[in-house]
């Protein structure tokens, strides 16, 4: 509730739909906000995932579905039809008509940035499409510097192609996509370590004045900002995340220097030396937090991530997200939006969403 309260308050204006069970549908009585039953249907907390919304070329409003699900989330299939379904003919009658429809190829919203003239995609944002178009069972990262590698590379670029279409945008890479045999041998490890990791929570792109600026997370700076963190906001940081408070520093810090987490810094990099090729480049500090360090470990990743980059904008200069529970991360994210002309705005968490490895934007799903 009280992240439903924060985000009334941040926009009384603005049209909030839940989702929800008989039970919460309950409590979501006369809080302003509009309910929708899911019935006995087990959705995850993120709805970004499996439906995008658009305005058709009449001014409707057309749920699109993704043709495929993911592991463990097969459910969330359901989502847009329940959508469509719940919504009354009031509501539907005020946006100009509400249908539904299955999108013709795959497509993960976290997986992708939108900026209004491009795409903005990696090659993991793809690799469903990219593996059926190359008729592959998995990527052929043993053989990437060969044939096998040249030909998912192409298959890439059409995947990449099909979804610039579906979503009217020109694609276009975060990091350099490798041609000859060379990069593709150089590239294999560096891109892999993208692998498993939303774009979202890894990138944010801003229109400042008639450009764009990338925030790139940044590994070593969030070990920096645990070094430096009092002992007193580590507390409070294992509180909120429910962590083991004793040895939290050094178990942190030897979060960012595991192989997943150097792995991904080699990545980050890339994408960071990529784009400043083509815009400015500041960086935002991200932590992945181990399981071992978590006193429930019933979760199904071996890690999450905690940083500033999964965020919602609004086209107003404003940015939405977590607050992350470290108080010293909030004050440098704000600081960085700020100085680029952004008002970040950090509502209370919503653990779940994080502890799945989540963020805001996945909680949420907006008209486009």
């Amino acid at each position: 509730m009280a992240f439903l309260e924060a985000v009334r308050a941040a926009d009384s204006d603005r049209l909030l739909i839940v989702l929800a069970d008989n039970e919460l549908g309950q409590v979501l009585k006369g809080k302003n906000v509009t309910t929708v039953t899911t019935g006995n249907a087990l959705f995850s907390p993120w709805p970004r995932d499996p439906m995008t919304l658009f305005r058709d070329p009449a001014g409707g409003v057309v749920v699109l579905v993704r043709p495929d699900s993911q592991w463990t989330r097969e459910a969330d299939a359901q989502m847009g039809e329940i959508l469509v379904e719940g919504l009354s003919k009031d509501l539907k009658k005020t946006w100009g008509g509400l249908q539904w429809r299955m999108a013709d190829v795959p497509f993960h919203n976290g997986q992708l940035l939108d900026t209004g003239k491009k795409l903005w995609l990696s090659l993991h944002s793809v690799e469903p499409r990219a593996l059926a178009l190359a008729s592959y069972d998995r990527v052929p990262v043993s053989a990437f510097a060969g044939p096998p590698g040249a030909r998912y590379i192409n298959a890439v670029r059409l995947a990449a192609d099909e979804l610039g279409a579906l979503y009217g945008r020109e694609p276009a890479f975060v990091h350099p996509l490798p041609e000859s045999s060379e990069e593709r041998a150089a590239a294999a490890n560096t891109l892999g370590g993208g692998a498993g990791f939303d774009l979202d929570s890894l990138l944010t792109l801003l229109t400042v004045n008639d450009g764009l600026v990338a925030l790139v997370a940044d590994i070593d700076a969030g070990r920096r900002l645990v070094a430096t963190a009092s002992d007193k906001e580590l507390a409070q940081f294992a509180t909120r995340l429910d962590l083991h408070a004793e040895g939290l520093r050094s178990g942190l810090l030897a979060s960012q220097g595991a192989p997943r987490a150097q792995a991904l810094d080699d990545f980050l990099e890339s994408v960071a030396r990529h784009l400043a090729t083509q815009m400015a480049v500041r960086r935002l500090p991200l932590l992945i937090v181990r399981r071992e360090l978590q006193r429930d470990r019933s979760h199904a990743d071996s890690e999450f991530l905690v940083g500033w980059n999964n965020v919602v904008l609004d086209g107003r200069e404003r940015a939405e997200g977590f607050r992350s529970a470290l108080a010293p991360g909030d004050e440098l994210a704000r600081g960085v939006f700020a100085e680029l002309g952004y008002e970040l705005e950090l509502l209370p968490m919503l653990r779940a969403s994080v502890l799945g490895n989540g963020g805001y934007r996945c909680a949420s799903q907006h008209l486009r």
